[in-house]
């Protein structure tokens, strides 16, 4: 019994080593779009710094600080916003490389737009869904996205857009 149980002690202490946590930065094209009628697809990009925490059985927790330029219909709806996704990823180890699939909630904020302060709705709210692989220090994923919230006081417009990223990690 003392066996078994110092056995598991040293199994439980373990775990946490097995866990890795990297630090990088992130970027890539965002190909935005709104579910309002007059919408037109409008490619934009993002960039920041990102974290990834990996632990056993594939399961990894990737959060970024992104700076994000939306537009949905033409130069005048341009916006910026600092958003923190935080992706919830799954995928096994092969050794050379990881493909993963992953979930990502997000909240951001508004930092800077063309259009009147007064229409814009300040805070945004959403989730993405995608995957990705990586190769030794390289990222590669994509991703869908929607904002659960208008973007627009008094209107119903939302954003749609995918993203297509490469993170270096650290």
């Amino acid at each position: 019994m003392k066996r078994l149980l110092s056995v598991l002690i040293c199994v439980l202490l373990a775990l946490p080593a097995m866990a890795q946590l990297r630090f990088g930065v992130i970027g890539g094209a965002s190909f935005c779009g709104s579910d309002a009628v007059d919408a037109k697809s409008v490619t934009r990009y993002h960039a920041g710094l990102t974290m990834q925490y990996r632990t056993y059985w594939g399961l990894g927790i990737q959060p970024s600080l992104l700076y994000h330029c939306k537009d949905a219909r033409s130069e005048n709806l341009q916006t910026g916003y600092l958003e923190l996704p935080l992706g919830i990823q799954w995928g096994p180890d092969l050794i050379l490389f990881r493909p993963y699939v992953e979930v990502a909630p997000m909240v951001g904020v508004a930092v800077n737009s063309r259009i009147d302060r007064d229409m814009l709705r300040r805070l945004e709210y959403g989730v993405g869904v995608g995957g990705g692989l990586e190769i030794w220090k390289l990222q590669i994923s994509a991703r869908y996205n929607w904002d659960l919230g208008p973007y627009l006081k008094g209107e119903e417009g939302k954003f749609r857009y995918t993203t297509l990223s490469l993170a270096i990690l650290f």
